[in-house]
């Protein structure tokens, strides 16, 4: 029990990891290159946690792969930050919920919240949004649609990590015939 302790509040949540995905949409213009994308998300840097030397090195990490674009998709300011320390400008930030598409456009959506704790057998005993299980791979694909989810790199609430270690999800976008996600190892 203690080594399991141990893990979920000191190692897990220092071991960020890079998940590669290839993304293939059928809308994507045909005659383009493969564009790498890295998402960060739920960062919520604090002083304890995540602390700016934590943020440096996951940027070098990023900056390492030369990606074409970099999103930051949510959750940047956790922790002592919004408790009154107002010199970051902290203010809370939407996504567009409803996005209208042309009759048969493939989407693909980036989000967060994939969750902290996973635990073997039950999967996440915490379940922030309703894909949580659904996207425990990263993704999932609904008909044309693709649904990108990470677990994010910092943490809400308590400092803890179990059976999802902080992510650096990194996309290869590229064109094709149906909407296909599969892992890069």
């Amino acid at each position: 029990m203690i080594a399991m302790a141990a893990d979920a509040f000191w190692f897990e949540p220092r071991s960020t990891v890079v998940s590669e995905f290839n993304v293939e949409v059928p809308a994507w213009p045909g005659n383009t290159e493969t564009l790498q994308v890295v998402q960060l998300s739920d960062i919520h840097v604090d002083d304890v946690h995540m602390p700016p030397e934590r943020v440096r090195d996951i940027a070098k990490r990023v900056e390492g792969r030369k990606p074409d674009v970099i999103l930051l998709t949510g959750d940047y300011i956790g922790g002592d930050v919004l408790k009154g320390r107002k010199e970051f400008g902290a203010r809370p930030l939407r996504s567009p919920e409803n996005v209208a598409l042309p009759a048969g456009a493939a989407t693909l959506t980036l989000t967060h919240n994939a969750g902290q704790v996973r635990l073997p057998l039950i999967g996440a005993p915490v379940r922030v949004v309703r894909h949580t299980e659904d996207t425990a791979d990263g993704y999932e694909v609904i008909n044309n649609r693709i649904l990108i989810v990470t677990r994010g790199l910092g943490s809400s609430g308590l400092p803890v990590r179990f059976g999802a270690p902080p992510q650096i999800m990194v996309l290869n976008i590229k064109p094709g015939t149906t909407a296909k996600v599969t892992e890069r190892h």
